[in-house]
């Protein structure tokens, strides 16, 4: 008996797969942070991190969304070995913050709580079960000389005074210090009131740029203003 033979099969313009239509996503505040690999690392250098928050966030800077965002820093403290937060500021919807830490492990994990910890209590602030928060990667850079240490400080601190300087009159009070920053934690000031104590929101840092290096170039103005004002 003959063997039989196996036809050929031609698959060519078969079984094509159809165009998927997506919902486009939400429109987001920034589509400028690089996706590429981040940096090389250094555990010596402390970082300025800003976090953007999507156009459906409400305002930021409420007592109602301020106590989330301050139980959300109060309880990533138990990282402080590894990631530290050391000064902060609550924009209307951005965070800027100056951290530590070990390696970059530590930082991507520090960062992933604090992403997920703002998701859930600024849903459950929203009166929300769920939602996109971020509205992007969050954007680092890297704090190198005593100077960069200084500005970006004083940066943080007082980035309200810089943007909307001129609609609050108290701001023109040179001893006014934004009460949703870390500000009245800093004892870096000039002539500012004596610090008060953290309640474990922010940890002293350890690296030398952060404890006593950008002191060489001067301790802050309550008054400072970033990008042209009082230093």
């Amino acid at each position: 008996m003959s063997r039989r033979k196996q036809l050929p099969l031609d698959f060519r313009g078969r079984h094509r797969r159809k165009k998927i239509w997506k919902k486009p996503g939400p429109k987001r505040y920034s589509r400028n942070v690089s996706h590429t690999t981040r940096r090389m690392f250094q555990k010596t250098r402390p970082l300025h991190v800003t976090v953007r928050m999507e156009r459906s966030v409400w305002t930021l800077r409420t007592h109602r969304m301020h106590r989330s965002i301050r139980e959300v820093f109060f309880k990533i403290t138990d990282e402080r070995e590894k990631f530290r937060l050391c000064h902060y500021s609550i924009q209307r919807n951005h965070l800027h913050l100056v951290v530590e830490a070990r390696d970059r492990a530590a930082m991507t994990r520090g960062m992933r709580r604090i992403g997920i910890r703002l998701a859930l209590k600024l849903n459950k602030s929203m009166g929300r079960p769920r939602g996109r928060v971020l509205s992007d990667r969050y954007d680092e850079k890297h704090l190198e000389t005593p100077s960069q240490v200084r500005n970006a400080i004083g940066y943080v601190l007082n980035n309200f005074r810089k943007h909307h300087f001129h609609e609050t009159r108290r701001m023109l009070d040179p001893r006014w210090i934004d009460p949703f920053s870390s500000g009245a934690f800093f004892d870096g000031w000039r002539h500012g009131p004596p610090p008060r104590s953290s309640y474990g929101l922010i940890v002293r840092p350890r690296t030398w740029l952060l404890q006593e290096g950008w002191r060489r170039r001067g301790q802050l103005a309550v008054g400072f203003i970033p990008g042209g004002g009082k230093s």
